[in-house]
This record gives structure tokens, sequence and C-alpha cells, in this order.
């Protein structure tokens, strides 16, 4: 496909990578520093030498990332919050939903994250989710394409920016159980938190952010093995107080809370296309997504179904309030610091990447390696610091926050967007084949969608299948689970159970 068709097809190619002179086998900026590719900067196509050096230097930079460090800070963006709080849904789903959920949905995360690297392949110039948006909506017509690009721009900030706040406030609580002072303000910690988040989240390249995986990703595990160990040795609570089906009494609310718990564990798909982008070769995107999909069905699995035996109905969520002693908690909770933090952080950094390449995005300045870059960088993350604080502060409940992010948001970016974009992805590989022009790739697509003729191969057969059960799984959850998770909050303030916003209370 020429890249006049893809521009055609993608509804704008203008500010995608700039013309593609970047080589995504080799990762380097092809060919010399000549004065003909200087126009790739757009306004800063007649700026010194020196400056044009460091702009190309930056794009470089842009462009080191491996797989396994793909992977790893995929399972940054995903193995934290999630994992603590699906003990709690093992007990209110029972045992056997618990497992059985855990592995079905981190199947049809794994596949979902597979469309979206194939996707980015097939259009190497997305630089994150809202540019696949407007791919998705460009036949349509260059405004409903704008219109795809502003809508999935919304609920991209939207997402990380809540993910952002939710581990503000469990970094709150860490500090909280660490340090045992109720007399201190939990304002303060909230704040304490967010500028620690910040902090974190200023490393201007996810290379340069990689190394802060490595430790997040021991932190979490670590964490996870004192409190199944600290949970084992107190021993398990009698075999009637754990289930392989739900609990008696059990509603419908409660039971759909959890199924979105689960799913909020596995968002690492929202963060691929902007990570893929600084890929070395990209192609290599499929080994870093079955590696962080078979690590986290693992790693959930047994985190959920061995703290859920041995601890019971009573379970807490987060789970390392279930440690055990005071000791251990604390234990626990200084292990867990990094994965609290640097996990959070990430969030920060993609939504912080995505402001700053749509603002600067036909000019040196988005390497970050210039003066204006890196102050509009650090402007960027302080306004993302703030809010963080005050949704943090304005929503101060754990469990039915990762609710609502994961009904509203989650559902979208890891299930039925990938999968309505597979659909098209499948018929444009189709498409590809035999015809050249992008109307006719869109009459086609209509065919596809509505054709009762024969049906497509086994292998395209499969793939819509797939795609349709993810998409069928994310409606419900969009719809329901927001509905469970508003219900369950409106109970809890009915018994006094939340306390108010802005409190200084203990959470």
């Amino acid at each position: 496909m020429s890249s006049a068709e893809k521009a055609s097809a993608g509804g704008s190619a203008t500010s995608i990578d700039h013309a593609h002179d970047h080589d995504h086998e080799g990762g380097r900026v092809a060919g010399p520093l000549t004065q003909a590719k200087r126009g790739d900067l757009g306004d800063d196509a007649y700026v010194s030498d020196e400056a044009y050096e460091r702009a190309v230097q930056g794009k470089e930079a842009m462009h080191q990332l491996g797989w396994v460090k793909m992977a790893t800070l995929l399972c940054v963006e995903a193995i934290a919050l999630g994992s603590l709080s699906l003990p709690g849904a093992f007990a209110t789903l029972g045992m056997v939903g618990g497992v059985l959920l855990t592995v079905g949905t981190g199947v049809l995360a794994t596949y979902t994250g597979w469309i979206c690297g194939q996707v980015y392949l097939f259009y190497p110039g997305l630089k994150s989710f809202p540019d696949a948006g407007r791919q998705l909506f460009s036949p349509l017509g260059p405004r409903w394409a704008r219109f795809g690009y502003e809508l999935v721009s919304v609920l991209f900030v939207a997402q990380l920016t809540l993910n952002y706040a939710s581990h503000a406030l469990t970094g709150s609580i860490m500090w909280q159980h660490i340090t045992d002072r109720d007399d201190i303000c939990s304002i303060i910690w909230v704040l304490v938190s967010a500028v620690m988040l910040t902090l974190l989240a200023s490393p201007p390249t996810f290379e340069k952010f990689s190394f802060l995986g490595y430790v997040d990703f021991v932190s979490i595990i670590i964490a996870i093995l004192i409190v199944m160990i600290a949970t084992g040795v107190s021993g398990p609570t009698p075999a009637s107080d754990w289930s392989a089906w739900p609990q008696p009494g059990t509603t419908f609310v409660q039971g759909f809370a959890a199924v979105t718990n689960v799913l909020f564990a596995y968002a690492f798909v929202i963060v691929q296309f902007s990570l893929q982008t600084e890929m070395k070769n990209p192609k290599d995107v499929t080994k870093s997504v079955i590696v962080v999909g078979g690590v986290q069905i693992l790693v959930y699995t047994l985190t959920g179904a061995l703290i859920y035996a041995f601890v019971g109905q009573s379970v807490e969520s987060p789970a390392i309030l279930s440690a055990g002693s005071k000791t251990i908690v604390r234990v626990a909770f200084g292990i867990a610091m990094p994965v609290i933090f640097i996990s959070g952080s990430i969030n920060a950094n993609a939504v912080a990447r995505y402001v700053h390449h749509r603002i600067y995005s036909h000019s040196r300045h988005q390497y970050i390696n210039t003066g204006p870059g890196w102050l509009l960088w650090i402007a960027i993350l302080a306004v993302l610091g703030v809010v963080a604080f005050v949704v943090a502060e304005a929503i101060p409940f754990f469990s039915d926050l990762l609710g609502i992010i994961s009904s509203l948001l989650i559902s979208a970016f890891t299930l039925w967007l990938p999968s309505v974009r597979g659909l098209r992805f499948t018929l444009m590989l189709e498409a590809k084949l035999t015809f050249s022009s992008p109307l006719v790739r869109v009459q086609v697509l209509w065919y596809f969608m509505l054709r009762q003729g024969a049906p497509l191969s086994r292998q395209n057969l499969i793939h819509t299948l797939l795609c349709l059960v993810c998409f069928i799984y994310g409606v419900t959850v969009l719809g329901v689970g927001t509905y469970a998770n508003v219900d369950s909050i409106v109970q809890k303030y009915t018994v006094g159970k939340v306390r108010s916003a802005f409190s200084c209370a203990p959470l």
C-alpha cells in the first residue's frame, strides 16, 4: 500500500511519523542528514546543523526499545493494582468462577493485544490509541476520522489519568499502614504519593523508563509471595469459609463488580501503541504480548486462588491488608512501594507523551531534548499530578474506583475497540490482496459485515468469532458493570462505609 493510500484509508497521515523515515527493522534514521530531510521537522526546516543533529539524535533515542523491555513495561502497566484486588474478586465469584474468568479474560486480552500489534504493523505511523481511533473511523470520511481521533483521545486521557489517580490513592493507604500514624491527615499522604508519581514519570523515553520496570516487576512478585506465605503460614481458615461457588446471598451487583476488577487487571493494551512506536523492531511485538499475557494469567490465577484459599471470605482489597500482623503488612507494603508508584507513573508518562507530541508534532521539540521540549514535558506532568491528587481525594475508595474505570474505559480499550478494529483489519488485509482503491475497500467492509453467502476462510472465521466474543464481553461490562459499581457505591454511602471526599479520616 502506498503512502497516499494509507493517508486516504487513515483519514490523515499528516502527523504520522513524518513520512516514515524511521526504519522499523533497524530502529535507526535512514540516510544522511541532508537538507531535504529537514522538511520532516515542519516548522524547524531551517534550524542550525547543531539543532538538527540534536533532533535526529532525539528521534533515534525514541526507537531503542527491545521486545523484552516492551514486555516488562506492559507488565508494569498491568500487574499492580489489579493483582491486589483479585483475591477479593475470587471471594465474590467463588474459586471456579474466579479461575475461569481470570484465565478467559487473560486469553481475550492477549488476543486483542495481538490485534493491536498487527494493526500497528499495517499502519506503522500510529503513535497512540487516538491515532488508531482515527484509522477506525476514516472510511466514513475526514470529519468522522477527526471525530474518532478526538473521541478516543478523550477516553485515552481519561482512563490513564484515572489509573494514575488510583495509584495515588493506594499510595496513601500504603503510607498510613507503614507509618501507623492515624493522626496524620490522609490528604497529606495522597499529596505525597501524587508528587512521587509525577517525579517517577519524568523519563522522556520508554527505553529510559524500562529500568524502573524491572524494579517494579520484582517488587510486585516479592510482595505477592510475602502475602501468600504469610497467609499460608498463619493457617487456612476452615474449609467451609471458602467455596468453589459464589456464597449464598451474593447479589448480581456484587458479582459484576468483581468481574470488572478482574478485567482491570488486564489493562495493558491501552499503552501498547505508545510503546510499540519506540521499538527497534516493531514486528517483535507478538513476543512481548504473548509473554505478558502468559505471565499475567499465571500470576493472577495463583494470586487470586491461593490467597482466597488461605484467607477465605474475609480477604480484603487490596490483598496486602490480609497479610496478618501489622509488621507483615508494613513489610509487604514496603516491598510493594516501587510497584505502586512505578506502575502508576507509566500512565502519566503515556498521557504526557501523547499531549506533548500533539502540541509539538511538527517540531524538533517533540523529542524532549531541547529547552522548550523539556519545559512543556514538565508542565504536563505537573498538571497531571494535580489532577491525580484531586481525583484520588474526590473518589476515596479502592475496589469501586477500579470497577468504574474497568466498566467505562478499560472495557473499551481492552475488549470492544480492538475487536471492532480487528474485524476491519482482517478485511483490510483481504482487500489489500485484490483491490487498490480505498473506496472499494470500504464497500468490501460493508459486504463483509452483512453478507449471507458462504462463510469466510477458517482462519478469518475464527478471528471473527473471537472478536465478537470480545465485543459482547466489552459492551456488557460497559453497561452492566457501570450500573453495578455505581449501585455498590450508593449502597456503601447509604450505610456509611465510605468517608466523605477531601476528608482527613484514614482510608
